[in-house]
């Protein structure tokens, strides 16, 4: 199965921690977010992996050729001259995944969410797109009907909607930086190179399903202050 790490922002939330070395390779614990984003998708079954880089690329161009990874196809999409945002770092990297479902994964989280569930969820619900989803606190929440179909997004601090679709009453749920793509996305993307995924699945989601996969009460923490890597270590320290 193939993944896409999101190793290239700049990590601007994790100053000054990220001012000489990219997020990807901050310590968390005995391991840096890098490799343990590595490790959690080799071990779920997902050996074709891809990378984007932009923020001190080539730290982690040569931190991958630095390391032995066994079981593990590594490639690195570069994005050195201009930071792509999510969509177009899909976008940028669509022709390594050879027409095949993908999973995006941001390096800045830690889940022990059973990803290969995910990923056979996906294949059976016959979604354009499979989105992991919890109910927890966010500035930001996706908008669901009751068959957890994407409607729309809303972002609880400017207290704005984008409803594409009229979901009766909508459910919230908050993102959790994990989602599986399948190859006909690529008729959603827009012509511009740099753009959000979620301009891709608001589009897509008024004709297709974009189908929201809820995992909420299985541990999730995102990585991306300097008080998460704390409380990470803290309550782990591996």
């Amino acid at each position: 199965m193939k993944a896409f790490i999101l190793a290239a922002g700049k990590g601007t939330r994790l100053k000054p921690l990220t001012d000489q070395r990219p997020k990807a390779l901050l310590e968390v614990g005995k391991l840096t977010m890098l490799e343990r984003a590595i490790i959690k998708l080799k071990g779920e079954g997902f050996n074709d992996i891809v990378i984007n880089v932009h923020y001190f690329a080539q730290q982690i161009i040569d931190f991958i050729q630095s390391k032995k990874w066994e079981g593990v196809k590594i490639l690195i999409s570069d994005e050195t001259e201009r930071l792509l945002d999510t969509g177009g770092a899909l976008k940028k990297a669509w022709p390594l995944f050879e027409n095949q479902p993908v999973l995006v994964y941001n390096v800045d989280v830690a889940t022990a969410l059973n990803l290969r569930e995910m990923f056979k969820a996906h294949r059976s619900s016959g979604s354009i797109a499979t989105l992991a989803v919890s109910k927890r606190k966010s500035s930001r929440y996706l908008l669901f009907d009751e068959q957890l179909l994407l409607c729309g997004i809303k972002n609880s601090i400017e207290g704005k909607e984008d409803i594409r679709r009229h979901p009766g009453k909508a459910i919230e749920m908050a993102f959790s930086g994990i989602h599986i793509a399948n190859p006909e996305l690529v008729h959603y993307f827009p012509e511009n190179e740099v753009f959000s995924i979620w301009e891709v699945y608001l589009k897509a989601c008024i004709s297709l399903p974009v189908k929201g996969f809820d995992h909420t009460g299985t541990f999730w923490i995102d990585l991306g202050k300097p008080e998460d890597l704390k409380k990470f270590d803290d309550m782990f320290g591996i």
